[in-house]
């Protein structure tokens, strides 16, 4: 008969525990970072033309108990001991089920909430600047690979005309081959703690001119036009000055952001639709389709059944195009009103949370993020915005003095 003691099974789990804690291949930056990369790229690679992402979407169940395990892992091996882990699983809980009801009548999955949810919770004390670093390596993988196949035939580069030629490189849609320049360069940004390197600079201007010469994307090129004035501007006591001045300002960023957009698409969209706009220019465009779409399934508490038809993944005619560029329309559509403020309850509190901690790389990059989503509609897409899981995660608190190390090393050692 074989006997097993209950304090011999106390004992062997604690020592269990103890190796997996010692195991680098346990850490939680690397168990966080590689369970966000796996799922990083899926997500990624379903924005692509490739054939192969009809097989990791019928993957996804796998995949997702894969990553819930790893990210469980990470909580109850890292976070179990925090003081404070109690109420953080109480109030990722509370918002899984919130999110599940409010979501209920509504085209989004529930369960991409929750694992959203589930990665803000799991980001406590991983270091973002790790993580930025592998989404930004990770990220220049997949285009350079998807950019290579669909030049050399191997799955389609959609060509879509506007004026000119607009080359969607292998990716459903030039907007969105564009737009992971843009939120990679964003990521390196951060990792850079906002102050490119000179080649650096030289790299990112060629990428943007390439981008609008070959995509025509607008939206993207002016953000990275501005992500190389602030890193310029970094570079001086000046801008964090001028940043301690804002912080109400910034603070009040994602609501002034969230009216603007609705009521600009309410007011504008109203008045151009009635006049027969047609879509011509992209503004006008963007403005009228999210009034139709207002018009067609109004804002409700809860989520709505959204239907969106668009061009991505085909050059074929839309007769009834209804996609929602916009992320602040298009969040109060599909998730519905209470949905859209907590959304943005959470990105005030990563702003605040940023100013605290005087991390003004990841202030200017969430201010660039909802600047460019008033146009576009990455705000919370997976396969973009890696900035939203940030709120919990360790942040540059040591940001101001390595930037006047840096400083000193551009400037010649002179201060």
């Amino acid at each position: 008969m074989i006997s097993y003691s209950v304090k011999k099974l106390k004992t062997d789990l604690k020592d269990f525990d103890e190796k997996l804690r010692g195991s680098k291949l346990t850490s939680p930056n690397m168990l966080y970072i590689v369970s966000f990369i796996i799922y990083y790229i899926h997500k990624m690679m379903l924005t692509t033309a490739t054939p192969w992402a009809i097989y990791i979407r019928s993957g996804i169940p796998i995949l997702d108990f894969i990553i819930i395990f790893l990210l469980l892992l990470k909580i109850f091996l890292y976070d179990k001991d925090d003081g404070k882990f109690k109420a953080l699983i109480f109030i990722s809980f509370s918002s899984v089920v919130l999110s599940m009801f409010f979501l209920s009548t509504s085209t989004v999955n529930p369960l991409a909430m929750c694992m959203y949810i589930l990665f803000i919770a799991a980001a406590r004390n991983v270091d973002f600047k790790k993580l930025c670093l592998a989404v930004f390596v990770s990220s220049m993988i997949v285009i350079s690979f998807v950019t290579c196949m669909s030049q050399f035939g191997r799955i389609p580069d959609l060509i879509y005309f506007y004026h000119t030629a607009r080359h969607s490189f292998g990716f459903i849609y030039p907007t969105d081959y564009a737009a992971h320049w843009l939120f990679a360069f964003l990521a390196y940004f951060y990792f850079r703690d906002g102050i490119f390197k000179w080649y650096d600079l030289a790299v990112i201007v060629i990428s943007a001119l390439f981008l609008m010469f070959f995509c025509e994307a607008k939206t993207s090129f002016a953000m990275i036009i501005l992500l190389i004035i602030l890193s310029l501007l970094f570079r001086t006591k000046w801008i964090y000055r001028s940043f301690d001045k804002m912080k109400k300002l910034f603070i009040a960023s994602p609501l002034i952001m969230a009216l603007f957009s609705i009521l600009s698409t309410l007011i504008f969209g109203s008045y151009l639709t009635s006049k027969g706009f047609e879509a011509e220019n992209s503004i006008i465009h963007r403005l009228t389709t999210g009034m139709k779409m207002i018009s067609r399934y109004g804002f409700h508490i809860m989520g709505n059944y959204v239907i969106e038809n668009g061009f991505g993944g085909s050059t074929g005619t839309v007769t009834d195009y209804t996609f929602i560029d916009n992320s602040y329309v298009k969040v109060a559509l599909n998730y519905g009103v209470v949905m859209l403020a907590v959304i943005l309850a959470y990105l005030t509190f990563l702003i605040i949370r940023s100013i605290g901690k005087k991390d003004h790389a990841l202030l200017a990059v969430t201010v660039i993020v909802l600047i460019d989503c008033v146009l576009e509609h990455h705000l919370i897409d997976f396969s973009y915005n890696i900035f939203f899981f940030a709120a919990l995660a360790k942040l540059n608190d040591t940001f101001q003095n390595n930037i006047k190390t840096k400083t000193k090393k551009l400037s010649g050692g002179n201060s």
